[in-house]
């Protein structure tokens, strides 16, 4: 079996270019996502008031959940 051995710099050099590219990503995404507003924030921005989804009770919600899973 044969291993491959990097030496120890290539390891470093590899290990600092992925922590760079991770960096350059998330900077653009930070950017893209101040420059450019999701389109359901901007349709929901002038809906009216919050949505709100409310649960239904306990012992209707447990009937759902066993019968969802197909357990009743």
């Amino acid at each position: 079996m044969q291993r491959d051995a990097g030496t120890p710099i290539e390891h470093i050099v590899g290990v600092a270019a992925v922590i760079a590219l991770s960096m350059v990503l998330h900077a653009g995404l930070a950017t893209g996502n101040g420059l450019m507003p999701a389109s359901h924030d901007v349709a929901m921005a002038g809906s009216g008031p919050d949505h709100i989804i409310a649960a239904p009770e306990s012992s209707v919600w447990g009937q759902a959940v066993l019968r969802l899973n197909g357990m009743n």
